[in-house]
């Protein structure tokens, strides 16, 4: 009941119970109640109070789902929020909040498609979250449609990376006057290389030259790294491919038998003439030589044998 003062110049009002007032009770099961002012609920509440329900913690392994309205006409602003509220009616109410099992636990996994809007590009895991966000890189122009002396062509900038189109514009027609300018800066695709005209003319065009360059050498412990470059424009290609860690040991020389092995029994080279190869300047005196030797050997041999009869 509001009460007001009667004195003159004062005129405080004051609100009173009333005795005869109607007040209800609010029962929260696995939660609690509250005033809108956040007081908790300890006693009848009259009707048309804003009330505020929070449900308590959920058990491990558990998340909340929903409140259950057990007893009284009472509708809910959001039953599956933790915390909501409604408005006291004229009758007793009992809600109750209820759990179910927590969803597994999720492990991003994000494609390999560039997702973008008109400023960012980035990479989406399915559940919606998103990686790697950056902003659009434009290329250079790129020519769409070549102009031609009666029509106009048409070039576009794309994103270096995600590749949507960012900017277009038209090539006006050349006219009959049109020189071609080309600048001196490569252009190029993944099979030739050009100079270009702002109209989109191509001159000097020609296959890549490629060959391989070696980003980090390899070593015995670790693998290296090398990509194919064209000598002229620096256009790349096979980039990030591996090189193999360098053998152990070093010594790349055929270890593997040979007939030639002059340590084997029985192998007697003593009168054999030496290989000279194709480069030697001595081939006479070697030829001399090889020469004496054979009658060396051959004396030595007869030599023996008569001392052994």
């Amino acid at each position: 009941i509001l009460y007001t003062c009667q004195r003159a110049d004062c005129g405080e009002t004051r609100f009173v119970r009333s005795p005869a007032a109607t007040e209800f009770t609010v029962t929260v099961i696995k939660g609690t109640a509250s005033v809108a002012a956040g007081t908790p609920i300890t006693d009848k509440i009259a009707q048309n109070t804003v009330v505020t329900v929070t449900a308590d913690a959920p058990e491990a392994g558990k998340v909340f789902d929903k409140w259950v309205v057990l007893e009284g006409n009472v509708t809910l602003t959001d039953a599956t929020k933790a915390t909501t509220t409604f408005t006291m009616p004229g009758n007793d109410v009992k809600l109750e909040a209820t759990y179910k099992d927590a969803p597994p636990s999720h492990t991003h996994s994000y494609g390999t498609e560039w997702k973008y809007d008109d400023t960012d590009h980035w990479h989406e895991c399915e559940c919606g979250d998103k990686a790697n966000i950056e902003a659009h890189s434009a290329s250079e122009w790129i020519v769409d449609t070549a102009a031609t002396e009666t029509a106009d062509g048409t070039k576009h900038k794309e994103c270096t990376v995600c590749k949507k189109v960012l900017e277009t514009a038209p090539i006006p027609a050349t006219g009959s006057n049109h020189t071609h300018s080309y600048g001196t800066e490569w252009k190029y695709d993944g099979t030739n290389h050009w100079h270009e005209c702002e109209c989109g003319d191509k001159a000097d065009t020609a296959a890549h030259n490629f060959q391989w360059e070696i980003d980090k050498a390899a070593t015995k412990e670790a693998t290296g790294i090398k990509h194919e470059e064209c000598t002229v424009c620096g256009a790349k290609r096979s980039e990030n491919t591996v090189i193999d860690k360098l053998p152990d040991g070093g010594n790349t020389s055929n270890t593997g038998s040979s007939g030639n092995n002059t340590n084997k029994p029985g192998n007697d080279d003593s009168t054999k003439c030496p290989q000279t190869g194709d480069s030697s300047n001595h081939i006479g005196w070697l030829a001399a030589l090889c020469g004496v030797l054979t009658l060396l050997g051959v004396s030595g041999k007869k030599r023996k044998k008569s001392e052994v009869e």
